[in-house]
């Protein structure tokens, strides 16, 4: 038993991910780091997150937004496409798309949110931008699985709740192991 438990967390802890070993090869075609946001008509929502990032980026180089009206067919047609790819089920907007990572709405933790992702791309050496991909018929799977490396919500987290995680999780897989005995 000890052994096998042994084993579980030296599995864990090897699987645990780590910001350091993040992909991080040459630079995009583009230095310039796009932010698309879909919105629909003149709502509170868009016109807050538009206030606030003008805000953001007035110190952060090379980052420019795409406004993308759902209104537009054309607009519409891609907004179904990446929506398909990354199973974004709502129509709420706005939906702000940033490399092939989202989100959809706009609050103070989606400003939290926005800005480690801003911050996650503006730093990776690599990325690909999911909305270019699409436009230009390439495989946006592959570009998905690039970005993979470049934004992990998980990694936004203090270390402390880090290890509550894992500490929880260990309990966790013991707790399941204990009733199992017990039958």
């Amino acid at each position: 038993m000890k052994k096998i438990m042994i084993i579980f967390l030296l599995l864990l802890f090897l699987s645990y991910p780590i910001e350091s070993m993040a992909l991080v090869t040459n630079s995009s075609i583009d230095d310039n780091l796009k932010i698309y946001i879909f919105y629909e008509g003149d709502n509170e929502a868009i016109q807050k997150e538009q206030e606030w990032l003008k805000n953001i980026l007035q110190d952060k180089k090379n980052i420019s937004i795409v406004y993308l009206n759902k209104n537009n067919n054309n607009n519409q047609d891609l907004n179904d496409q990446v929506s398909k790819i990354l199973k974004i089920k709502t129509n709420e907007v706005p939906i702000t798309i940033i490399g092939s990572d989202y989100v959809v709405g706009f609050d103070k933790n989606i400003q939290i949110e926005l800005t480690q992702m801003i911050d996650a791309y503006q730093n990776a050496k690599e990325y690909c931008d999911l909305i270019s991909t699409i436009e230009n018929q390439q495989d946006e799977k592959e570009c998905i699985k690039k970005n993979k490396a470049v934004y992990d919500p998980f990694h936004s987290f203090p270390i402390h709740q880090k290890v509550i995680f894992l500490v929880l999780a260990l309990l966790l897989v013991v707790s399941i192991r204990w009733i199992i005995i017990k039958k």
